[in-house]
């Protein structure tokens, strides 16, 4: 399972430090010659959500450090499903999922090319913003991976929730109703901001927002360790002009 928690980070590797200033995310990360010391704040995190309190510092060394990286993955998905991107972020003994698409064609792609990346455990799926084409279809990866826990920030639920009645009749009147689920599952609300997947815990995935892509409500999920940020809308590439 990935561990949740909600107390501030400092990233000296952030070019712009103002963007964790704001008490939203948590540990501290220091770098001296040859290894980094990561300091757990035990009095800022919930038991529950904790199962490090063994030790309240402990050191990895930056070989190590290079071995242990999340490493991500993405999948296209087809031009009909808006060529929305689903990224796949790979741990050491679990995975988490970004971004399911719109249309359940590209959502059985996506089973399959998770199954083919990795062996181990999909535990989370989360989504970026409220638009369809980036969680209409969890429903066929949901069913694949029972296990894992269907997320979104509070402001990416509401933003659902505002408009979910409409697109849900409106949308297999356009695809076809074969292509959409006809209730597409909802995300729960992740009031945290930020987690980790077992074993990975130097490699934290931060939720930043809400920004502005082409909605105002836009998550990206920023991997510190990595240097790798997840941009949702945020930015386009491909024939999508960012305007």
């Amino acid at each position: 399972m990935y561990r949740m928690y909600s107390v501030v980070i400092y990233f000296p590797i952030c070019r712009n430090p103002a963007l964790f200033d704001d008490h939203r995310c948590g540990s501290l990360y220091s770098v001296n010659s040859g290894y980094i010391a990561y300091r757990q704040h035990l009095s800022q995190l919930p038991l529950e959500h904790n199962n490090l309190l063994s030790f309240q510092t402990t050191t990895i060394h930056k070989q190590d450090l290079e071995i242990m990286t999340l490493q991500t993955h993405i999948h296209v998905s087809s031009e009909q499903g808006l060529s929305s991107i689903t990224t796949l972020i790979v741990g050491s003994k679990s995975a988490a999922l970004i971004d399911p698409p719109f249309l359940i064609p590209d959502a059985k792609s996506i089973v399959k090319w998770i199954k083919d990346k990795t062996s181990l455990p999909l535990k989370a799926v989360f989504v970026t913003h409220h638009h369809p084409d980036h969680f209409f279809s969890a429903n066929p990866i949901l069913e694949a991976f029972p296990d894992s826990r269907f997320l979104a920030a509070p402001y990416v639920r509401a933003g659902i929730d505002r408009e979910y009645e409409e697109k849900v009749k409106y949308w297999p009147s356009v695809m076809g109703k074969e292509m959409v689920p006809e209730q597409p599952r909802k995300p729960d609300v992740f009031e945290h901001s930020f987690f980790v997947l077992d074993g990975d815990e130097q490699s934290p995935i931060c939720l930043l927002g809400p920004v502005q892509g082409d909605s105002i409500d836009q998550t990206l999920f920023w991997l510190p360790t990595e240097k790798t940020i997840v941009c949702g809308d945020v930015i386009y590439a491909r024939s999508t002009h960012v305007w």
